[in-house]
């Protein structure tokens, strides 16, 4: 419910950090390999996803609730790496 209700509060109150687009894009356009990996659960990664310009250059995307252990540990990072 604690999830449900941060996705409420912050829905039109995001935006990317300046340059993450145009950085994006140039990762796309040289057809470079990528995954987004994020901690956060599944349903908050998906939010960011459509809400946001990230869903446009992900494909891909893994989170911490797909993974026997979340970060610190590595797991996250290894599976996105075999996604890849």
């Amino acid at each position: 419910r604690k999830e449900e209700l941060f996705r409420q509060e912050i829905e039109g109150r995001i935006e990317l950090l300046e340059g993450v687009d145009a950085f994006l894009q140039e990762v796309v356009e040289r057809d470079l390999p990528h995954i987004i990996a994020s901690s956060t659960p599944r349903a908050n990664l998906d939010f960011f996803l459509s809400k946001t310009a990230l869903g446009r250059y992900f494909e891909k995307a893994i989170s911490g609730t797909e993974v026997a252990h979340s970060k610190p540990a590595p797991d996250i990072f290894v599976e996105a790496a075999h996604r890849l």
